[in-house]
């Protein structure tokens, strides 16, 4: 582990911790199995090397990022009990996984099946999500920070390397973190690193899931050069027994440019899963479904953390604060965009797992399932990422190679991004943004999905707005709510309704939204109150297709997936509706009084 012991400390103590075996060693430091013997638990206890331990400005960032680390309470998130400082050495304390790396399991087995890569990479998506709504990026993702149990339960660890983008930047190391197999193209310059960059590593593990091998391969300053410069490699012509639909989802996913690549993880899950045949979808399914029977405890806020460790100075730890809200393990495809699913949102239901899984390879050959594993063969396994300190003046030389190969190898031109005041869409805590930064109004529009008032508004003013909003005269915010819920045959309507809109958000394209959200309100679809029926997730799904949505977006009102993030959405938009001093609908407000609407220029006179 570089300088931090010279050889294992296995059978010491390390303050209150006895340290029983070394079970993974890395570039940062070293991590042993060891026993806490004031709370009397077996945990996995990562100890820093002496250097970074001495170094005051790792000091620092490692006790904020332990700490940011910390608010995450998601299944797919391994926890951190507590962080600190014993005799002058920087330790973390984390729960122990029983499973293998995806790394190991990759080298011995080689390439998985594509539902179970999509499985897993649709909970390791769940885990960065959460991480990225909390302002947290993980800089690291790659096979080795991915923990499988025998179930097929997927953990992301090693966010003691994440930083919290929210918090003032620690510049003075002046390094990159982060493995250059997966490292997005920004990482190599002095661009702005955001969520893309995680984004961009989790399509490079997929991908290494799907053919066996990374992306780009070779020594690392070849690797940086190809991140950059190299056409995205399709993995169906790495091994042709893969969907070529898989294609076209890696190169979103590798986008070098971040603004091309999917806005969430969710969105690239949920991308992959719509590029499996109908079958392998439903084997998908159930490798997710077996691997939440199994779900840990998702709880983990009430365990004591902080205060003093025997036998040495202890600092840091986490303040005692409120109990933060727990997320499920991850349910149906595809995940939500972006934040934590709210406190009593409906978890996964889970089926039993009454058959074994039949995995092929390319050959046709049974693979041996991971799930499989006799109890022997496995270990508890926690690895410390490896950082690749990568200086700027190395990035620089390396720049400097890889300059001459654009004449020699350039890729496919990329469409030239559009400008900046083009008409985009914004997903909201309450709503969906859709405008021009150039507009010269935005207005909010509250509206109920079965209120018949808010029919016969749309009805009349949505071609309006629409040629508005085209024209960057006028801006929206769209909130959608759900208050009549009881009011539909089905007793959830209009939050069903509500989720749909945001599945169709997920594709980013602001018109299609508008078309949808107006198709919501025709006189030929939208219910009535009391009606003796109302529309399916089916029906909605099909006005979504015929207004041109993706297979992904049809997928995700089929699942019901979106309608935990619904409910908290439509809430927030309640109480956006209520802080203007209205509580009914259809409401339009113009930022700062309330529009009369019954005046046939309430829009002209808005927009001029």
């Amino acid at each position: 582990m570089g300088d931090a012991t010279a050889d294992s400390r296995e059978g010491t103590q390390f303050g209150p911790y006895r340290l029983q075996r070394l079970v993974g060693r890395g570039g940062m430091g070293d991590v042993y199995e060891a026993e806490d013997t004031v709370r009397e638990r077996i945990v996995a206890l990562k100890l820093m090397s002496r250097t970074l331990s001495n170094d005051p400005v790792f000091r620092s960032r490692m006790q904020r990022e332990a700490r940011t680390a910390g608010r995450l309470h998601e299944p797919h998130v391994v926890p951190i009990h507590d962080f600190g400082e014993i005799d002058g050495q920087l330790y973390v304390d984390m729960r122990l996984i029983d499973g293998k790396d995806l790394a190991s399991m990759l080298k011995r087995f080689g390439p998985i099946s594509p539902p179970r890569a999509i499985a897993i990479v649709r909970q390791i998506g769940s885990a960065l999500d959460a991480a990225h709504a909390a302002g947290i990026l993980h800089r690291d993702v790659k096979p080795e920070n991915i923990l499988v149990s025998a179930d097929d339960f997927a953990y992301l660890v090693d966010f003691g390397i994440a930083s919290a983008t929210s918090d003032e930047k620690l510049t003075q190391i002046g390094t990159t973190v982060g493995t250059a197999k997966y490292m997005a193209p920004e990482r190599f310059g002095d661009s702005e690193i955001t969520a893309q960059a995680d984004i961009y590593a989790l399509a490079c593990v997929l991908y290494e899931c799907l053919t066996g091998s990374p992306p780009y391969t070779g020594d690392q300053l070849s690797v940086m050069g190809a991140h950059v410069r190299q056409p995205i490699p399709r993995p169906s012509a790495a091994r042709p027994s893969i969907p070529a639909a898989f294609d076209g989802v890696i190169a979103r996913g590798m986008a070098k440019d971040p603004a091309d690549r999917f806005l969430t993880c969710g969105d690239l899950s949920a991308a992959a899963y719509g590029a499996l045949a109908a079958p392998d979808q439903d084997r998908a399914t159930d490798i997710l479904e077996r691997s939440q029977v199994a779900a840990p405890p998702a709880a983990f806020a009430g365990q004591a953390v902080g205060g003093q460790a025997a036998g040495g100075q202890s600092v840091g730890g986490f303040a005692p604060a409120p109990p933060a809200p727990q997320q499920q393990p991850v349910g149906p495809w595809p995940t939500p965009p972006g934040a934590l699913l709210a406190s009593g949102a409906p978890g996964l239901q889970p089926t039993a797992w009454s058959r074994p899984p039949v995995w092929t390879n390319a050959a046709g050959a049974a693979t041996p399932p991971w799930g499989q594993l006799s109890r022997a063969s496995r270990k508890p396994w926690l690895w410390v990422g490896v950082a690749a300190t990568l200086t700027v003046a190395l990035i620089g030389v390396i720049l400097g190679v890889i300059r001459p190969w654009e004449s020699k190898s350039r890729p496919a031109p990329v469409p030239p991004p559009p400008p900046p005041d083009a008409v985009a869409l914004r997903v909201l805590d309450d709503g969906v943004f859709v405008g021009s930064s150039a507009a010269q109004t935005t207005i909010d529009l509250f509206n109920e999905p079965i209120c018949p008032p808010c029919g016969s508004f749309i009805r009349s003013n949505a071609a309006d707005i629409d040629t508005a909003v085209n024209n960057k005269k006028l801006a929206v915010r769209y909130h959608l709510l759900n208050f009549l819920d009881d009011k539909s045959h089905s007793q959830d309507y209009s939050t069903r309704a509500v989720a749909a809109t945001y599945c169709v958000a997920a594709q980013n394209d602001p018109k299609l939204y508008a078309a949808f959200y107006a198709g919501l309100f025709a006189s030929n679809f939208q219910p009535q109150e009391g009606a003796a029926e109302d529309r399916t997730d089916g029906e909605l799904a099909q006005l979504a297709k015929t207004l041109g949505a993706d297979a992904g977006v049809i997928t995700c009102i089929k699942s019901g997936d979106d309608l935990g993030t619904a409910k908290t959405k439509a809430a927030n938009g309640y109480s956006t509706l209520s802080a203007d001093n209205a509580n009914s609908t259809p409401f339009v407000w113009d930022g700062s009084t309330a529009v009369n609407y019954q005046n046939p220029a309430w829009l002209t006179k808005l927009t001029g």
